[in-house]
């Protein structure tokens, strides 16, 4: 009779073992990953008003209009509405007339006059009002949407405990 060759496997131990550790690298890195999610979107939302705003400078100058960026807090949207005559009236373009705010997201100016402001104009000419948008997430997550002055473009930066660095969009 002739020996049958060894053959060579993991071990059922072995592979409990090699599972266990798999699952306890898995637990520790779960925390991080999920706050990662929600910092993604505050980033969106962020990108996504930016756009925005840089869509009605866009239209406002090709159609020599003034538009109007408004954030609606109780309604929880944003977007934009055009001058026509002395009023301003929701735009046909539906993917900018009224965005909703994704849960858990709040949005809200910040200026002297924080409390009554929910929008900002925006000039044919291509100046804009300078303002501060702050975007506020569930684990205190912060970004704003900002102009430095009439002239500027608006860009986005990341706040933590009251310093801002700002982004490229």
């Amino acid at each position: 009779m002739t020996p049958r060759p060894r053959k060579y496997a993991f071990t059922l131990l072995e592979l409990i073992l090699v599972m266990v550790l798999m699952a306890v690298v898995l637990a520790m890195a779960a925390p991080s990953l999920s706050n990662f999610g929600q910092a993604r979107i505050i980033d969106d939302t962020a990108a996504h008003m930016l756009a925005t705003i840089k869509y009605a400078r866009l239209m406002s100058a090709s159609e020599g209009r003034t538009y109007r960026f408004e954030v609606d807090p109780v309604r929880r949207t944003f977007g934009l509405t055009a001058q026509e005559g002395s009023a301003y009236v929701a735009i046909a373009d539906n993917a900018a007339r009224s965005i909703p705010l994704p849960e858990n997201i709040d949005a809200k100016f910040m200026s002297s006059e924080a409390a009554t402001r929910s929008h900002f104009n925006i000039n044919p000419d291509g100046t804009v009002e300078p303002t501060t948008i702050r975007l506020t997430g569930p684990g205190g997550q912060m970004m704003e949407v900002f102009c430095k002055t009439a002239s500027d473009e608006y860009a986005i930066r990341t706040v933590t405990d009251a310093s801002a660095t700002e982004q490229t969009p």
